[in-house]
């Protein structure tokens, strides 16, 4: 899997609110905390995702770049900014790699 299909997979697999959540990288249908990787997960956080769906250095990476000025790590956004704000800033690398590869 490359880098950006990647990060598309794991912004689809918290596209939707209910899939995603903070605090932790995985929770289960209760609100449980569970491992990424666990059959049981069923929400995710931003790292938890991309965890989920495959994590090469290379996506993680660029998903660190597109972090506002004060932001450390993915999970500390993830955990302080809106699921908008999390799926924006996937979008936004998306955007800067596939800009990337047709440049």
């Amino acid at each position: 899997m490359t880098p950006v299909e990647t990060l598309k997979a794991a912004r689809d697999l918290i596209s939707d609110p209910a899939r995603w959540t903070q605090g932790t990288y995985a929770r289960n249908e209760i609100g449980a905390r569970t491992r990424d990787f666990e059959d049981a997960s069923v929400s995710f956080s931003a790292l938890g995702a991309l965890r989920r769906v495959h994590m090469p250095p290379s996506a993680v990476a660029l998903l660190v770049k597109q972090l506002p000025e004060g932001i450390e790590n993915i999970d500390a956004f993830n955990d302080t900014h809106t699921h908008a704000e999390v799926i924006a800033l996937f979008d936004a690398a998306i955007a800067e790699l596939e800009g990337a590869n047709v440049a």
